[in-house]
């Protein structure tokens, strides 16, 4: 009978010793990841910065481009109709001093229709250009925003997949230690 309280008063020790075992472990994987949860809001945090600080630079460089091209035109942009209307004029001149022979050179070699071309043709680049360099300004600041929401979603993932991946670990971890434990006593009764 003494033999008998003895083993239960030992089975009972191991089982505090065990659920204080478990408990000491678990505060201690718990600690593990609260540390590391917070590393990686602040990693997220130093990213989410990072990426705004890039598009603060990108959108004050568009900025200052436009104040650029303003002054420009501020300063220069009579001077444009000046020239055109200079040269107006002196078209205008040439073609009153010559007319018959300016137009019967003009028919001959097609110059008339080859300056029409090569005018059209510098408009349209232009248009295109404006417009390329429109869609230019917004896709530039799509894909870094949309870089940016791709990595923060992706470094999200990684970190609750590999959350996850801990706690299984740890869970398994436990349930083996546990078996053993078990499977430990089970041989002292046998």
């Amino acid at each position: 009978r003494e033999r008998l309280v003895e083993v239960s008063a030992q089975k009972r020790l191991d089982e505090v010793r065990q659920r204080r075992a478990a408990v000491m472990f678990q505060a201690l994987f718990r600690g593990y990841m609260y540390r590391n949860r917070r590393r990686v809001q602040a990693r997220a945090s130093r990213l989410h910065r990072a990426a705004n600080r890039l598009q603060k630079v990108y959108r004050g460089h568009m900025v200052r481009n436009d104040i650029s091209r303003h002054r420009f035109m501020q300063k220069f942009g009579h001077m444009s109709d000046a020239v055109t209307l200079v040269a107006n004029n002196y078209r205008m001149h040439v073609a009153r001093r010559s007319r018959h022979g300016m137009i019967e050179v003009m028919h001959q070699s097609g110059m008339a229709r080859f300056l029409q071309a090569v005018y059209r043709g510098h408009m349209a680049r232009e248009l295109f250009r404006g417009r390329v360099n429109a869609r230019y300004k917004i896709n530039c600041t799509c894909i870094l925003q949309r870089a940016y929401r791709i990595h923060v979603a992706r470094t999200l993932y990684l970190d609750l997949k590999q959350q996850g991946q801990e706690k299984a670990s740890a869970r398994l971890l436990q349930r083996v230690y546990r078996g053993h434990i078990g499977r430990g006593q089970v041989r002292e009764y046998l």
